[in-house]
């Protein structure tokens, strides 16, 4: 039993660390890095918000908020897999050259909407 309760309390903790927000790389050695490296380095803090990152960036190619919000609606109920995930931010990398930087800019805006507001309009 006291081993079903301390991987309970392990399984608690390294999901609760998911979700806190990973700390920038430092800004002289983000200033230094080549594009591929960005992108690497701006993937911890992107992923947990990739759903409302492709949302946003239908609205700034002017689709409108209708369109977002039943994406969203519909990746409510299927978060996406880390794997998809790594996929759609490399995609964002090599597709907007300055995404990475823009994810950099705004690594610690709180909350993934206004995060991805944040991103997008830094891009």
């Amino acid at each position: 039993m006291r081993r079903i309760f301390r991987n309970c309390a392990l399984l608690l903790a390294v999901v609760g660390c998911k979700t806190k927000t990973p700390e920038p790389p430092d800004p002289a050695a983000w200033a230094k890095l080549g594009a591929d490296e960005k992108c690497r380095q701006a993937f911890p803090r992107a992923a947990d918000c990739t759903n409302e990152l492709m949302a946003e960036q239908v609205r700034s190619l002017g689709q409108g908020d209708e369109l977002a919000d039943e994406m969203l609606k519909k990746l409510k109920d299927e978060p996406t897999s880390e794997r998809d995930a790594v996929k759609i931010h490399k995609v964002s990398c090599a597709g907007e050259p300055t995404y990475a930087d823009a994810v950099y800019k705004c690594w610690k805006t709180d909350g993934c909407a206004a995060f991805a507001k944040c991103v997008y309009k830094a891009n």
